[in-house]
Formats: structure tokens, C-alpha cells, sequence
């Protein structure tokens, strides 16, 4: 696939927030002993910089120390075609980020809730793994990237057949009881499709318990939250987290509930839904979930995003 926007890498890796506080708020660079010209103009000048290069059109750098916000600032434009410039309030896809945003922290809670067990067999909640090679592997190990999964399910094998076209039945252009998982802005997926990803993920090889990156099991989380929860996954994280954080610029599917105009494009997706992606998550696995997945489709600013690290750094507590 070819990426034509790197926006999240700009803002993934702008968000630095350092120390425990009880809240974020607003202050110079020199209260929290630091040099805040020099600040300011290095991360001006590296960001021109990465401009300048087509390392991305535009992103938000939002710096924090010993809570208190001394850098926030946006730079440059939605797109290449700079026809619409980045603020504060915009929110970005997380791509990979939504693991610590989303699914990562909402494991946290159930396992601080005693509803599930790092250290037990994560089949006993996700029952379609029971009676395949993952059966035995325990949340712990999944978590830590060390469960022997490959790196990602192949999407284009399941949308597509032998000849290279999108299987006949599973997608609509129109939305049905059939068919009512939004994918796109005019393409909805069959209501069995999170079976089908799920049944994918668990008929995938396993590789030895050994540090490798991997996506899969993140797909599987919102599902474990919703069955062990009663909540649907981003009911149970704004609930939980986003709400009481006052972070309400972080969210799934915001073409629904968002600005148009405040969310930054993403990329063009050429594998089966062939635009420029807005609104909408960018990962092919986690479209064909609706957008509701642990490995992708967070969006958020920095602002929003800093406050749930700090809750982080705080040891799960804010204000």
C-alpha cells in the first residue's frame, strides 16, 4: 500500500509527558527547569525540517514535564495540497498508538477488576482460540508480544480470491441487517465478518515465545471487553477513562461525531476501499471490524492524549 501522509508518526512521537502530577495544565519551560527558547526553537526548527522533506505535512507537538504543559503547538497543513492548516483541536488517526490509548488500558481495568487473569490461558475469555494452537497462551504473554503470534493476519487473502477481486457476498454498498458494519462512508461488511477476522487470527501459525511485534491480538480485546463488561468497547474507555479525564478529543469513528474539517486524512487505502481515508480507521483489519479494534482506530489530539498518559504516570489516577 502506498502511504502518502505519515501524520501519526509526527504525532505519536510529539507527545512527551514526563513526571507524576495530579493534572496537566499550562506553565513556562523555566518553572519546571527548562530552557524554553531553546525548546521552542529546536522542535520548530526539526519539525520544519521534516516538512520541508515530505516526512509529513503537518503535526502537533505537545511537551509536558512534571505536569505541566510548556510546548503545544501546531505545524504545517492537513495535506500536501495545504489547503487546510493543523490546530490544536484537529485529531489524528493513532494507528498503532490506539494499543496504549484503547485496548492496552481497558486489559488494564479488567485485570485490576479481577475479570480476567494475565497469567491464565486468554482462551477462557476469547473462545475462539479454544482448540487451536493459541488455546494455552496467557494475556501476560500476548501483551508482551511474546505469545509466538505472526506479525498480522492477511486481510487480502480474506477479502479477496485467486484472481485478486473482493470475494462476492462479503461486502454491500448499501447497509442491511445483512450488512450492518460500517467499513467506509459506502461500504458495509456482513454481519459475521468479526467471526471471520476472529476465525483467521486463530487458524494463523505459532512461532516460539520470543519478543515479536504483532498485531493480532489486539484485534481480539474489544470483544473480551464487551463480553466480560456488558459495554460496547469505546462505551466501556470513555466510561472508564476518556470522560472522567476530560480528554474529549479522543475517540473511534469520528466521521460520526467529530468535525470533518478537524480531522486529518490519512492515507489511500488501494486494497478494497480505494480513497484518500478520512473519518475512518486506516488499518485494512480493523475497518473490517467496524473500526472497533484493539490495534487500530483511535484518533486524537495531543492534549487529549497527554492526559491519559499522565493518568499513566500517575499510577491510574487524575485530579
Amino acid at each position: 500500500m502506498k502511504r502518502i501522509l505519515l501524520l501519526v508518526v509526527a504525532l505519536a512521537a510529539a507527545v512527551s509527558v514526563s513526571a507524576k502530577s495530579d493534572t496537566l495544565s499550562y506553565a513556562s519551560a523555566e518553572s519546571v527547569g527548562m530552557d524554553g527558547k531553546y525548546l521552542s526553537t529546536t522542535i520548530d526548527s526539526l519539525v520544519e525540517y521534516a516538512m520541508s522533506q515530505h516526512a509529513f505535512p503537518g503535526c502537533q507537538i505537545l511537551v509536558a514535564r512534571h505536569g505541566k504543559i510548556v510546548h503545544h503547538k501546531s505545524y504545517g497543513h492537513h495535506t500536501y495540497r495545504r489547503y487546510r492548516a493543523v490546530e490544536n483541536d484537529h485529531i489524528f488517526d493513532l494507528a498503532s498508538c490506539s494499543k496504549v490509548m484503547g485496548a492496552t488500558i481497558a486489559m488494564m481495568k479488567l485485570v485490576e477488576d479481577g475479570l480476567i487473569g494475565l497469567d491464565e490461558p486468554f482462551s477462557k475469555s476469547f473462545p475462539y482460540f479454544v482448540g487451536s494452537n493459541k488455546e494455552d497462551v496467557t494475556l501476560r504473554e500476548f501483551l508482551a508480544h511474546q505469545g509466538g503470534l505472526v506479525p498480522s493476519v492477511n486481510v487480502y487473502r480474506i477479502m479477496h480470491d485467486e484472481q485478486g477481486r473482493l470475494r462476492e457476498g462479503l461486502f454491500s454498498y448499501t447497509p442491511s441487517e445483512e450488512y450492518p458494519i460500517e467499513v467506509y462512508k459506502n461500504m458495509w461488511a456482513r454481519k459475521d465478518m468479526r467471526e471471520i477476522v476472529y476465525k483467521a487470527v486463530a487458524d494463523t501459525p505459532l512461532g516460539p515465545k520470543k519478543f515479536r511485534y504483532s498485531c493480532m491480538s489486539f484485534l481480539c480485546y474489544p470483544y473480551v471487553v464487551e463480553s466480560l463488561t456488558g459495554k460496547g468497547y469505546e462505551e466501556f474507555l470513555r466510561d472508564t477513562y476518556y470522560e472522567p479525564l476530560g480528554a474529549d478529543a479522543i475517540m473511534l469513528n469520528p466521521a460520526h461525531k467529530y468535525p470533518k474539517n478537524k480531522i486529518l486524512p490519512t492515507e489511500v487505502d488501494t486494497v478494497y476501499r480505494n480513497d484518500l481515508i478520512h473519518g475512518y480507521v486506516h488499518d485494512e483489519s480493523a475497518a473490517m471490524l467496524g473500526g472497533v479494534s484493539g490495534n487500530a482506530g483511535v484518533f486524537a489530539n495531543t492534549e487529549s492524549m497527554a492526559k491519559v498518559l499522565q493518568m499513566l504516570l500517575n499510577g491510574g489516577t487524575y485530579g
